[in-house]
């Protein structure tokens, strides 16, 4: 995907203010889910803004869902686009997805805390949920807070769910939220995300790793809002 070159408000824009251009670069974790999620977020921004606003899911280059893989696969992607995220005034953002899971725990810790300074040292923010990603795409329907205690204990520990010998508490209840709605259709419900995010979260400052249920991926979407992010109808 080429990347922007500076210019004006679009033409006719209700926003009269210059622009400047910018392009979110994200690597995930997850296979399905946040591929599917992250490639409809990039369609759905306005044809208007997409010179201004690019977002750029960066493509796994393998299953390997550690932190580490993910980072690696970013760094990789702004080598050989040649970015600079420290640079003086960059255009550019790049950032992780990455679940809590296991990987904060015993031998994966080490892995994990180097992937983290080192997003330090390269400019690499890093949106986490824990226990899991389906927790960010479940804000898109409900306001978890308010879920039972049962629900929510099941939720943070995300075993197998009981209906299912594959599939984590997660993914089956969120598979219940969404119905038959395509992501296109959930995309839209993105301010409800974005609020019952925050309702969930609460004021308490991120921490990595989360210990509660929580979700940090509305970061993402509070700075494509800032660079003047705006649905299609």
């Amino acid at each position: 995907m080429p990347l922007p070159s500076k210019r004006s408000a679009v033409r006719g824009s209700k926003y009269s203010k210059k622009i400047d251009p910018i392009s979110f670069h994200v690597a995930y974790e997850g296979i399905d889910a946040e591929k599917e999620y992250f490639n409809a977020l990039a369609e759905s921004i306005s044809k208007r803004f997409r010179q201004l606003i690019v977002f750029i899911p960066v493509p796994k280059s393998s299953t390997d869902s550690a932190p580490s893989k993910v980072v690696d696969d970013l760094v990789q992607h702004l080598d050989n686009n040649i970015i600079n995220l420290n640079a003086p005034n960059s255009n550019h953002r790049g950032i992780i997805v990455i679940d809590t899971d296991h990987h904060f725990n015993n031998t994966h810790n080490k892995n994990t805390q180097e992937a983290m300074k080192l997003c330090r040292q390269k400019g690499i923010q890093v949106a986490i949920t824990n226990p899991c990603f389906e927790v960010w795409l479940m804000c898109h329907f409900k306001n978890i807070s308010e879920e039972s205690d049962a629900f929510k204990k099941k939720l943070l520990v995300n075993d197998k769910h009981e209906s299912s010998r594959i599939k984590s508490f997660a993914k089956v209840e969120y598979s219940r939220m969404k119905g038959q709605k395509k992501q296109n259709e959930i995309i839209k419900l993105i301010p409800s995300a974005i609020a019952n995010e925050k309702l969930l979260n609460g004021d308490d400052d991120e921490v990595i790793p989360p210990i509660k249920i929580y979700s940090g991926v509305g970061k993402i979407i509070h700075q494509l809002i800032d660079s003047g992010f705006i649905l299609n109808n």
